[in-house]
């Protein structure tokens, strides 16, 4: 997760948002995965205790209507896998049980049924782990399968540690430096490839390198997909340092208007929630007063008749 001096958890989900949303129409292949094109990010609710993973909400649909769920790991653990079984099965549940209600939009239900369509019926017809391995993992020392009998996980893997990142920077530098557009091709390459380094130290610096490039970057949609890719992919190896530059770099970009913008429409909501609540609280008081003066009038009409009962006199009241 982002430090407090870096991005905040709540511009870490705009980055997150953003960065997701820009993926669509991308190919993974330059990582050496192939499969079809990304199709669109897929906003599924997982439980908290999932959310909280780094790359759960890295979830997207696939040109072939297949769902691929895609993960970063600096070293293999063959435990993750059981993180990967939760993924699996609550994407299941969650497609399973979504129901044609007042909470869908139009656009949203046709959406499903075009899927389920495509799926079969009410669950996805192919869910893919994508795990991509940064430069210390070495190909051939994972194991991508998990067979416990009655259920067989297998992932798909990328090995950063097979790019030829000195070819890559100097392509990627050459063309910056000359005021070219870098291709597609070229964009997912540049913010994966300081992870391609076999330490830390050495992402690090390769990481500082290809940041302080951004600013020679003029198209600003290229930039601000790269700094918030790199924000994204690079947490968990980045210094605080380095986590605390990009977000000065986004800052300059339209992404950090957006930042702000959803900043002032967060602290908006609050404060109408919570005058909302105000009012709802007023509206509950004033309800029960009106009922306690009403009962309050039918216990003294009673005393009233009691009184005349007994021959005595209402003058009195």
């Amino acid at each position: 997760m982002f430090m407090q001096e870096g991005v905040s958890h709540h511009n870490r989900d705009i980055l997150s948002k953003y960065f997701a949303q820009s993926m669509a129409g991308k190919s993974l292949a330059v990582y050496g995965i192939q499969i079809p094109r990304i199709s669109r990010p897929l906003n599924v609710e997982l439980p908290e205790v999932l959310a909280r993973d780094q790359f759960a909400d890295n979830i997207y649909l696939l040109e072939d209507a297949s769902i691929c769920v895609l993960d970063n790991e600096s070293k293999y653990d063959r435990y993750n896998k059981i993180k990967y079984l939760r993924y699996v099965t609550q994407i299941l549940t969650y497609y399973a049980g979504m129901k044609a209600d007042d909470r869908l939009s139009s656009e949203a239900q046709e959406h499903l049924n075009q899927l389920r369509k495509k799926w079969k019926g009410r669950i996805p017809s192919k869910v893919r782990i994508i795990v991509v391995y940064t430069g210390d993992v070495k190909r051939g020392r994972t194991k991508p399968v998990l067979d416990i009998g009655g259920i067989r996980l297998e992932t798909e893997e990328a090995f950063l540690s097979d790019l030829p990142k000195d070819e890559i920077v100097e392509t990627i530098e050459k063309k910056v430096f000359a005021g070219e557009v870098l291709n597609e091709e070229e964009l997912m390459k540049y913010i994966i490839v300081p992870l391609s380094a076999p330490s830390s130290k050495e992402k690090r610096i390769l990481g500082k390198r290809m940041l302080a490039l951004t600013d020679k970057i003029k198209d600003d949609d290229q930039r601000k997909f790269l700094l918030s890719g790199m924000a994204i992919w690079g947490n968990k190896v980045f210094t605080d340092e380095m986590i605390t530059m990009i977000r000065r770099r986004i800052a300059m970009t339209r992404v950090g208007m957006l930042f702000e913008k959803e900043k002032e429409e967060a602290v908006n909501a609050a404060i109408a929630e919570k005058e909302r609540e105000k009012n709802e609280e007023i509206k509950a008081l004033s309800e029960e007063m009106k009922q306690m003066e009403k009962n309050n009038t039918i216990m003294i009409e009673k005393l009233k008749q009691e009184i005349i009962r007994l021959g005595g006199s209402t003058a009195m009241l």
